[in-house]
């Protein structure tokens, strides 16, 4: 960029004086684009030196240097000048080689020896350049595939004079940021961190020690990072300090880690949950307070020893869970039991999970597991209150019905299947207004089957067309979103309250027509609730009408007052006894003596129940029934006794009547009998003695009319007084007696006899003149095939049947007042005023039995034929 001829030609000679002309390429051009077009030609060809003439009064020819050797800063460069520098026309001094500035001459001092050695020193010097850039750029290779932040400070450790480009990444500022401002370093430290750093920066400063601190920088985006800051002083050959060299590493992770670890570690030691640490093969490594607490062991008691202490023999293995966990998966039950220490048996949840090493193999196991006997017993708790409320809800009478939040039904109990008279399916998901017939306008307001608290309410259903019920309904909420209502069917209680009010209605109307006093009257306590008071509420007009209410309002009176008794009257404790108990107290015949009673006491039959919380009592004046029941007591008792008298004199008149047969059968058998015997053996001698009498026809009748009379007469003495009924009891007179009907003419018979012990002899003699006048009926009138008589003694009384074929009657119809008939009339008479009894059974066609006993009496005497009762004397 010569523009004078004559200085390139100059320029020529020196290059060849140089010893170059075997390489000397020169090249004129007038402008620095020119000249920079060139040397870029130049590069590509790789030049060993460029020598650029220029002249030095232009004002921008520095500015062209610098701007050619910035356009290849390893290409050596040589500068010949016409003046100065910086100021064109002054001379330069000679450059050193190492002062850093372009190799140059200038044109007045140069020779071929000049710019030899100036190419030589800008040969060597770019070397050096191209040598050390290649070190830099290596250094700067290592720096940049550091994972750290590299910098440098000067010796007083104030500013910085490098910082590698990890800086951006690590806080998001660039480097250049650090290099231009001192102080913005110490900016970016975390406030509460700051004034730890400073100190200990300015201690290492004042010493020669290595510097390493952990702290916080506040990243561009306001992130903290926690980095590890080391650095060591650098020495010069003779031991200056030249500047501190140091590595900022980011170990937010690390920290982030032993945060978390240390998180761990304290959940682990301060979880409720007992937490295992396991070997592959399941042998304890870890054990933390929770379960310590859980089982009872401590660390030193289970580490080394395999987790199978913990499980009970009966228990179900746990070595699938462990096996799925060392595959890689983890397990979770929500039930298992272990085994404390002091030999509870503990159920637990229980979760198995794999240890993973950094490279991902699993190295060991962790347990965790809970204690769960209050969830146990709460499970149970619920599922016996679950099973209760189940219980209640199939087997309530009333209706129950859950519902949603939108009021549909969700389930129902069998209650309401009836109710509703529709299936389950047909029920679930319908709602109340389904069949709402009326009541509370339910469109209006909120269902009560949606969630709204509490409710309770009477309302109408239509279940089905002409069916109509009304139902008290209460509805709360369980849970949420579930709620309970419970129905319950009062129409026939609303249908028999209108009835009871009608019937009260009816009842007053019929109490006030009542033609006897009838009242209702409150109980009064005192301060403990005894009663000691009764107050007249309410007397029929009939009550008013008499004493002790007549002419005064009785109401609100009270009622021992008004009759003028106490506490301890049979009125009172009456009444007391309904009011407490409830029950009904009755009084007949009760004598009251008032003084507006006419002629003295009068008596009442009092009836007395309660009414509600009242008692209620009518009361009859019985007077006139009293006074007349006494005097029917009266003649009552003189008729008894003198019935007793006719008993007396029957007693009599019937010892007398068999006495007197008695007396007549031994006159009979002791003159009469004797003197036809004697008569009979005096006609035997005499046909003995005249044996043609034996074919005298007349002989022959007399004796034959002898002997009738004689059998006549035996005959009459047993009617009189069987002699066996005295000597072989009633049996034996019976069979004795019925042993005289002819064979052929008479009804078969049979006697049966079960009597074990004998009626007295009066009693004997009854029993067998009844039987004896039953067994002629039989003869005379039944047309038997068969007669039975049966004698046995039952606990309280002797009784004999006698039972026929025949043809029968009714009882009821028959007229016993005919003649014909007065033998069932003594006979009943007979056994009654000897304080027995007969029944007759018969039927028309069917036979007649005819039962008939005497009472026993307890007081035993000897008899013949054995033991017998006796009435008492």
């Amino acid at each position: 960029m010569e523009p004078d001829e004559s200085d390139a030609r100059r320029v020529r000679a020196w290059v060849r004086q140089a010893g170059g002309s075997e390489w000397l390429r020169l090249e004129r051009v007038r402008s620095v684009g020119a000249a920079l077009d060139r040397l870029g030609r130049a590069r590509r060809e790789r030049p060993d030196v460029v020598l650029l003439a220029l002249d030095g009064a232009d004002p921008g020819a520095t500015e062209e240097v610098a701007r050619v050797r910035a356009a290849d800063p390893l290409v050596p460069i040589v500068v010949l000048t016409s003046g100065g520098a910086g100021a064109p026309g002054e001379p330069e001094p000679e450059p050193e080689p190492h002062d850093g500035a372009p190799e140059h001459l200038a044109k007045a001092t140069a020779d071929g020896r000049a710019l030899r050695r100036s190419v030589r020193h800008a040969i060597r010097r770019a070397q050096q350049e191209a040598a050390l850039h290649a070190t830099e750029a290596r250094f700067q290779m290592l720096v940049d595939q550091l994972p750290a932040v590299v910098y440098a400070n000067d010796a007083e450790y104030s500013r910085a004079i490098y910082v590698s480009s990890q800086i951006e990444r690590l806080v998001g500022h660039p480097p250049e940021r650090f290099l231009e401002d001192p102080a913005f370093g110490d900016a970016l430290i975390h406030p509460e961190d700051r004034e730890r750093v400073l100190d200990a920066v300015r201690d290492a400063a004042g010493g020669d020690g290595p510097l390493e601190l952990e702290y916080r920088l506040v990243a561009r985006d306001g992130s903290e990072v926690w980095v590890h800051d080391a650095s060591s002083l650098v020495r010069g050959p003779a031991g200056e300090p030249l500047f501190w060299q140091g590595v900022l590493m980011d170990v937010s992770e690390q920290r982030c880690a032993e945060a978390a670890i240390r998180r761990l570690a304290a959940m682990v030691e301060g979880s409720l949950d007992a937490i295992v640490g396991l070997s592959p093969d399941g042998v304890i490594t870890d054990w933390n307070d929770g379960a310590e607490r859980t089982y009872g062991y401590v660390a030193d008691d289970v580490v080394g020893r395999s987790i199978d202490l913990l499980v009970p023999a009966d228990a179900e293995p746990e070595g699938t869970l462990r096996r799925r966990a060392l595959a890689g998966e983890r397990g979770t039950v929500e039930r298992r039991v272990r085994l404390a220490k002091d030999g509870r048996r503990i159920p637990i949840g229980l979760t198995v999970s794999p240890v993973r090493a950094a490279d991902g193999s699993i190295v060991g196991l962790v347990e965790v597991s809970r204690d769960i006997t209050e969830r146990v017993e709460s499970d149970r708790r619920m599922q016996e209150s679950e099973s209760r409320f189940r219980s209640v809800f199939e087997g309530a009478m009333d209706v129950m019905l859950l519902s949603d939040d939108e009021g549909r039904f969700v389930d129902v109990n069998p209650a309401a299947l009836v109710f509703f008279g529709l299936s389950r399916g047909e029920l679930i998901g319908a709602t109340i207004e389904d069949f709402a017939a009326g009541g509370p306008e339910l469109g209006e307001a909120p269902s009560p089957f949606r969630p709204q608290g509490s409710t309770r309410g009477t309302f109408d259903l239509a279940l089905a067309p002409g069916r109509r019920r009304t139902v008290e309904l209460a509805a709360a909420s369980i849970l949420p979103g579930l709620r309970l209502s419970v129905l319950r069917d009062i129409t026939e209680r609303l249908e028999a309250e209108a009835a009871l009010r009608e019937s009260e209605e009816k009842f007053r109307s019929a109490v006030e027509s009542y033609l006897e006093p009838f009242g209702v009257y409150v109980p009064v306590g005192d301060g403990s609730g005894a009663v000691v008071d009764f107050a007249v509420d309410y007397v029929n007009a009939a009550g008013r009408a008499r004493p002790p209410f007549a002419g005064s309002d009785p109401v609100g009176r009270s009622l021992p007052e008004l009759l003028g008794v106490g506490m301890d009257s049979p009125i009172f404790q009456g009444y007391l006894r309904v009011a407490e108990t409830g029950e009904d107290w009755v009084a007949d015949d009760l004598a009251i003596a008032l003084p507006s009673y006419e002629g003295g006491a009068r008596y009442f039959d009092i009836r007395a129940s309660r009414l509600g919380d009242r008692v209620a009592a009518s009361w009859r004046d019985v007077t006139e029934r009293v006074q007349g029941a006494r005097r029917l007591r009266q003649a009552l008792a003189a008729v008894r006794q003198a019935d007793a008298e006719r008993r007396r004199l029957l007693d009599h008149l019937v010892r007398a009547q068999e006495e007197e047969r008695r007396m007549i059968a031994a006159d009979i058998h002791d003159d009469s009998i004797q003197k036809l015997a004697a008569v009979a053996m005096r006609l035997d001698l005499l046909e003995h003695r005249h044996p043609e009498l034996k074919k005298d026809e007349q002989f022959q009748r007399l004796r034959e009319s002898m002997q009738a009379s004689m059998d006549r007469l035996r005959h009459l003495m047993f009617d009189l007084r069987p002699h066996t009924l005295d000597n072989l009891g009633l049996g034996a007179a019976l069979q004795q007696y019925l042993s005289g009907w002819r064979d052929g003419e008479e009804p078969a018979w049979e006697v049966v006899d079960e009597l074990r012990i004998q009626p007295s002899e009066q009693q004997r003699v009854i029993l067998y003149r009844v039987a004896q006048e039953a067994l002629s009926n039989v003869r005379r009138h039944a047309q038997a095939g068969r007669a039975v008589v049966s004698l046995r003694a039952e606990p309280d009384r002797f009784v004999v049947q006698v039972s026929d074929d025949g043809r029968g009657f009714n009882p009821l119809t028959v007229d016993l007042d005919r003649p014909g008939h007065l033998g069932l009339v003594s006979m009943r008479e007979r056994v009654e005023l000897a304080a027995g009894g007969l029944d007759i059974l018969s039927q028309p066609g069917e036979g007649t039995t005819v039962a008939f006993w005497l009472p026993r009496h307890r007081r035993r005497s000897r008899s013949p034929g054995g033991s017998e009762e006796t009435p008492p004397a």
